[in-house]
């Protein structure tokens, strides 16, 4: 099969897994270029042609269920011999394997979870599909934290037709509903039921009813009440209690009437709005079984086991071991005329087998009535209320009334010895020769403290929640060695035992309570980073125009003090620079020496360029020429501001004569530049 292309799309590259009915592969769509999951039918299933079409049909069937939370189906198909159905690769763990490996899972999760699943069952419900095969080994949490739902359609096919040929019921049976153990019609609430035994899982860590047979688990299912989640968590809230036993009523009209109407309550939980009117212990893999309507009855039809595995790596189906007589395989290979015989042999084996279970259940029934017409008529007697009082004083009550009675011990937030339920409850009329279950509390589960001194707040808050604990009193404490905002100190100290959900009280460092600060050279944001909360800062500014102070511009150049007591305030002086700017004056009209000595005294060392009017036919070349002229224009005009190396230009004209040898050359007209001092 490996290395094979089915349909000319389909490359076949490994197995990853294989059920009952048939084997996984993962495999590449040649077509989309992506991963895929391949099963296909095994041989024996492919013999029958109308199992072949129901289960090709409601593959197609969920196909067309489109949700997040639902495994997608992509393809059905027939390639030579083999029948197969493509299916959504998915990488992660079920949420079995998760529950196994974190125990209870906390609250919020559990509803996010649970909200997930309850939408994939709408969509399912809504297109009329009932899954019949509800539990954690078929809800795979991807990498990124979302449930996915599988089999849709596949587990309904494989019951279908299991129960069509051996008279039996299938299901897993830690899971089953109460109608789907007694064989009868299943509708969209058994799915809820079942969901419900997978929330009651997730917050306790346990299954609800559990015993060294299938048919023992099943019965409880039919009659036993269930010890309700918070009587084994106790850390869960009364309103999720509430919601997981209405999940678990034993009558379908008594329990949410669709994932709808369960999806409301969620979110009302998930919101904190959820308001109910006040009104076991081995750990292993489930397994979907095919349980006999009675014991010591089919014994030569096959078991069907199955259990979910998933790698890191891999999504597998269920696992599955046929078992059947050597003698029945070496005859199927002999010749196909003796298996086709063998067929019909078994089918009709099947139908006589189920006719004599319905006459030995009616039998059995006769006898029944029959017998307790002759038999002593037993004593009844009302279970009186005894919770919430000590073990013994309970005991006394209960043998003064002559009920007999088994002690479970559990975990809760009650004292050790403290008696927290019955089971029936109280107020149940009983036969008095029955045996009634006695809770007994063994207190709160105790856990290791753990270590928290040196984590910052936030740390140590998440530390204490993750392991069961609730953050107690906080306290801050001056520390000259824990830095500022992480934990001193503990109490319990770390690895002591305490009952879980009990407080843990810590001591925060608020850091030495006297710090020396250099600010100076820093800009303030960078002194309040420094001071990070420490200190506050009180920002004074100074104005320079000097040249010196070019560089220390927005930073500090002085502190009040350095030494400082947290919460006290530290005046700061900063440098704010700005360039010395002069205002220019009007100076048309004005004599040139006059103005020329006027810009040297603004000391900017201003440039001044002298342009000649047409009339002055030159500028001056001396300084003692100056006062021959007047300014007729200025550029910048007169109010602007100039600054240190700004150009000043000015338009002159003659206004007197000179001598000769001071008179400029008429014949030239030339700009001259001068710069002030």
């Amino acid at each position: 099969m490996i290395g094979s292309i089915l349909n000319s799309r389909y490359e076949v590259l490994e197995k990853i897994g294989e059920g009952g009915m048939s084997f996984v592969y993962k495999a590449k769509d040649l077509t989309l270029q992506r991963m895929v999951a391949v099963k296909v039918l095994k041989n024996e299933f492919n013999n029958d042609k109308q199992f072949v079409e129901k289960f090709k049909a409601e593959a197609l069937a969920a196909g067309g269920l489109h949700d997040n939370n639902i495994v997608s189906i992509y393809d059905a198909g027939t390639h030579g011999f083999y029948n197969y159905i493509v299916m959504e690769y998915i990488h992660g763990k079920t949420l079995k394997d998760i529950i196994i490996e974190r125990g209870p899972l906390e609250t919020k999760e559990v509803i996010e979870i649970a909200m997930d699943i309850t939408k994939a069952l709408d969509c399912a419900h809504r297109n009329n599909i009932v899954h019949r095969d509800i539990k954690p080994h078929n809800i795979i949490m991807t990498d990124y934290g979302m449930p996915k739902i599988t089999d849709f359609g596949i587990a309904k096919a494989s019951s279908s037709a299991t129960i069509a040929h051996t008279s039996r019921v299938m299901g897993s049976v830690h899971y089953i509903s109460p109608e789907q153990a007694k064989g009868e019609i299943v509708d969209a609430r058994s799915d809820l039921y079942s969901l419900g035994i997978v929330i009651y899982e997730m917050v306790t860590g346990k299954m609800p009813f559990d015993s060294e047979t299938a048919i023992t688990i099943a019965i409880k299912h039919i009659q036993d009440e269930v010890v309700a989640p918070n009587m084994i968590n106790h850390m869960v809230p009364y309103a999720l209690n509430k919601l997981i036993m209405k999940l678990l009523e034993k009558d379908p009209t008594n329990r949410y009437q669709s994932a709808k109407e369960l999806l409301v309550d969620l979110n009302k939980l998930k919101d904190g709005t959820m308001i109910f009117p006040v009104g076991t212990n081995q750990e292993e893999r489930e397994y979907t079984k095919v349980l006999k309507p009675m014991s010591g009855m089919n014994s030569g039809v096959n078991k069907v086991y199955t259990e979910n595995i998933y790698d890191d790596d891999d999504v597998e189906e269920e696992r599955a071991i046929s078992r059947s007589s050597d003698k029945d395989t070496n005859s199927r290979k002999n010749n196909n005329k003796a298996n086709i015989d063998k067929k019909k042999k078994g089918i009709l084996i099947g139908s006589i087998t189920g006719l004599i279970a319905l006459i030995l259940i009616v039998a059995i029934v006769i006898g029944t009535q029959l017998a307790k017409t002759n038999e002593k008529v037993v004593e009844e007697v009302t279970i009186p209320e005894i919770s919430n009082i000590q073990q013994k004083d309970g005991i006394k009550k209960l043998e003064e009334l002559g009920i007999k009675y088994e002690i479970t011990k559990v975990n809760s937030e009650n004292a050790a010895g403290i008696i927290i339920y019955t089971n029936p409850k109280s107020g149940t009329t009983i036969k008095k020769d029955r045996v009634i279950e006695l809770g007994v509390s063994l207190g709160p589960e105790e856990g290791k403290v753990p270590s928290i001194v040196n984590q910052d707040k936030d740390t140590a808050i998440k530390t204490i929640n993750d392991n069961k604990f609730q953050l107690g009193k906080i306290d801050e404490k001056y520390s000259e060695s824990v830095e500022r905002g992480k934990v001193i100190d503990q109490d319990p100290s770390p690895n002591s035992k305490l009952a879980k959900g009990s407080p843990i009280n810590i001591v925060i460092s608020l850091g030495p309570e006297y710090t020396n600060y250099d600010l100076k050279g820093k800009t303030v944001e960078e002194a309040k980073a420094l001071l990070n909360g420490y200190a506050s800062l009180n920002v004074t500014t100074q104005e320079s125009n000097k040249e010196a102070d070019k560089e220390n511009d927005d930073k500090i150049i002085d502190q009040d003090k350095t030494r400082v007591k947290q919460g006290e305030t530290i005046t700061v002086k900063v440098i704010k620079y700005a360039e010395l700017t002069k205002t220019l004056e009007d100076y048309t009209e004005e004599n040139l020496k006059d103005v020329m000595e006027d810009l040297n005294s603004m000391g900017l060392g201003l440039k001044v360029t002298l342009v000649a009017s047409s009339s002055a036919g030159s500028t001056p070349t001396k300084e003692s020429q100056y006062e021959l002229y007047k300014v007729i224009s200025q550029d910048p005009a007169s109010g602007k501001d100039v600054k240190k190396g700004d150009t000043v230009k000015l338009k002159v004209e003659l206004i007197k004569t000179q001598d000769k040898e001071d008179t400029p050359t008429n014949n030239k007209t030339t700009n001259g530049t001068t710069k002030t001092n």
